[in-house]
């Protein structure tokens, strides 16, 4: 099974969308700065945005995420989950902002 992720990035406002197996690992590997992509970016919170049953179809949904479209539904997301999470005060890792949604909180180094 293939999970689609996105990392929000929250002092440079950027989103990084990404498909693997093992999320555990490849959210290792972007805290380690071991993916080029993510390296030094600083803290991120972390959404589970699908599970695709093959790659064909992950690459699909990854383009999707990664398209305008997809990009602008993340934006709101991120706006709305960062305003959760302050209102709600939750500032512990792994916490989520609602019942919802599947957001974790992590940081480099």
């Amino acid at each position: 099974m293939y999970k689609i992720y996105a990392l929000f990035f929250q002092d440079i406002k950027r989103i990084y969308v990404g498909m693997t197996k093992n999320i555990e690992q490849r959210i290792k590997n972007h805290k380690m700065g071991k993916v080029r992509s993510t390296k030094n970016r600083g803290e991120f919170f972390v959404k589970i945005l699908e599970e695709c049953k093959n790659r064909e179809e992950a690459r699909k949904r990854e383009k999707y995420w990664k398209s305008g479209c997809g990009k602008e539904k993340l934006k709101i997301q991120r706006g709305g989950a960062m305003a959760a999470r302050v209102a709600h005060n939750h500032e512990v890792p792994g916490s989520s902002p609602g019942p919802a949604t599947n957001w974790g909180r992590s940081s480099v180094g």
